[in-house]
């Protein structure tokens, strides 16, 4: 799942602020992911490193 969110402000409301108290933050949408990864997007590097 990718998920977009920004810095919580004052101004919004209380039951939209996730984390904690230190860090909280708004999520602003959600998009899940069913598929393969773009091969264009990949590090060459982790995947290499991933791979038995």
């Amino acid at each position: 799942m990718v998920k977009y969110s920004r810095g919580a402000r004052p101004t919004d409301p209380e039951h939209l602020k996730e984390g904690e108290e230190s860090v909280r933050y708004i999520t602003l949408i959600t998009c899940p992911c069913n598929g393969r990864p773009l091969e264009a997007y990949q590090n060459p590097e982790k995947v290499a490193a991933a791979s038995p």
